[in-house]
């Protein structure tokens, strides 16, 4: 066997891997669907990640969480206040360590567009307490780069909070 076939042969059976949240919610709502639980979790994660590069989260910034959660979800509102304290506390532990186990699983279960819609939830989140800074804009670059999107549907979604710009402040 050529060195060349061992790598085909092992990234044949790699697995997609999940953050410790997502495990922490799968065992925490055992009865909800797979799709449901990644969709949860890394829009959570994402949200999260966005909201605390500034290393503070504002009490806008965790209620846009939770009405970006139950936006994507069909979960309760007492499930949905679960799943964002878990993402803000995950966050604060592991200060973004995980960020591509967030974005990776939703490439698998997200068209484009919906991808895209993530993309204008997180620039609605930054936005929520007033301004869109340097830090947060970048951090969301970087997520776009991670769902496969181009520079020009980013630009597309950040224009949807150009008032909120810290650039433009």
């Amino acid at each position: 066997m050529a060195l060349v076939d061992l790598f085909k042969f092992r990234s044949t059976e790699q697995k997609i891997q999940f953050s410790s949240l997502h495990h922490k919610v799968e065992k925490y709502f055992p009865s909800s669907n797979e799709r449901e639980v990644i969709i949860a979790t890394c829009i959570a994660g994402l949200c999260a990640r966005v909201a605390y590069v500034d290393l503070d989260i504002s009490r806008e910034e965790i209620e846009t969480l939770k009405d970006i959660l139950s936006k994507w979800t069909r979960l309760s509102e007492e499930s949905i206040e679960c799943i964002g304290n878990m993402a803000v506390e995950e966050m604060k532990e592991l200060s973004g360590l995980e960020n591509h186990l967030y974005a990776t699983p939703l490439n698998d279960v997200l068209d484009k567009r919906e991808k895209l819609e993530v993309l204008v939830a997180l620039f609605a989140l930054s936005a929520a307490d007033g301004v869109v800074s340097n830090l947060e804009s970048e951090e969301i670059r970087l997520i776009a780069k991670s769902l496969c999107i181009s520079d020009q549907h980013f630009i597309a979604a950040r224009a949807t909070v150009a008032k909120s710009l810290g650039a433009l402040k």
